[in-house]
């Protein structure tokens, strides 16, 4: 099981930043996959396909979209009508979950 944090919040773009085990995951997206899933059944949703590596989960409520790429690694884009702190806490409370 891996165990997620939040590295970073850009307000500007809109992007908060995942990293599990302290790691960027950037090299395979074994833990992004593993993420999605957690939140999916914490929501009780379903997974839709948004992009190449880009999902959302429409009953999340808040329309984000869980991204990963080699780059960045895992990426939660939130949109201009959510507070970052709305999703942060989010994520923090499904990370926590056992």
């Amino acid at each position: 099981m891996y165990q997620y944090s939040i590295k970073g919040v850009s307000e500007a773009e809109r992007w908060i930043f995942v990293s599990s085990d302290d790691e960027l995951d950037t090299e395979e997206p074994d833990s992004f996959v593993f993420m999605m899933k957690k939140i999916r059944d914490r929501v009780d949703g379903h997974i839709v396909e948004v992009d190449e590596m880009c999902y959302g989960i429409p009953e999340d409520g808040m329309s984000l979209r869980y991204q990963w790429d080699t780059l960045f690694g895992i990426t939660v884009i939130y949109p201009e009508s959510t507070l970052s702190e709305k999703v942060t806490s989010f994520l923090l409370s499904v990370f926590s979950q056992k």
